[in-house]
């Protein structure tokens, strides 16, 4: 039986009007993004980055993974010591507790870490002292140690301060990014 062309056309309406929205939505980000001084969304800058800190609400892996793709970001990677001690200082300068997820997991194989955005294999590592220690613990945190942020392995369902990320290039046409 064919569609009746007012249903067909209601529902061509709604298609476009959410596609319209969309777009508007990933327009709106990127002048958030692109203009540095926008006080909408507070940011830090560093070697081709923009930083947000997840420092309103403590969030599980999963969460904090949404909420960095709701603001057109992705989760935390680190890829030098440098970046490592960079957003060290960040965290000092937030002054807003000490564990942090980062994108780094084994959710994929259950043993190989990688940064789960960009499916990069983790090769950069801080780890503390025996870790990583448990196979059951999949997801990436920092945490502040004696004074250094280092990296731990942990259940992905503790709720943790998070850090979001974007590329200071990134094309928010292309998925990839």
């Amino acid at each position: 039986m064919p569609i009746p062309k007012i249903c067909f056309s209601l529902t061509l309406f709604i298609i476009s009007s959410f596609v319209i929205e969309s777009i508007q939505a990933d327009e709106g980000w990127s002048k958030v993004h692109n203009n540095n001084l926008t006080s909408i969304i507070p940011l830090h800058h560093y070697g081709g980055k923009s930083y947000y800190m997840g420092t309103h609400f403590r969030a599980t892996y999963q969460q904090a993974i949404a909420f960095c793709e709701q603001i057109n970001m992705k989760l935390l990677t680190i890829r030098s010591h440098e970046e490592n001690e960079r957003i060290f200082k960040y965290i000092r300068e937030a002054s807003v507790g000490n564990d942090y997820w980062t994108s780094g997991t084994r959710l994929v194989d259950g043993y190989n870490w990688l940064w789960l955005p960009y499916g990069e294999t983790v090769d950069y590592t801080n780890w503390s002292t025996r870790q990583p220690s448990h196979l059951t613990e999949k997801c990436l945190q920092l945490w502040v140690v004696r004074g250094q942020l280092e990296w731990n392995d942990r259940s992905c369902d503790y709720r943790y301060w998070f850090i979001c990320e974007r590329l200071n290039n990134q094309n928010n046409n292309d998925p990839s990014i």
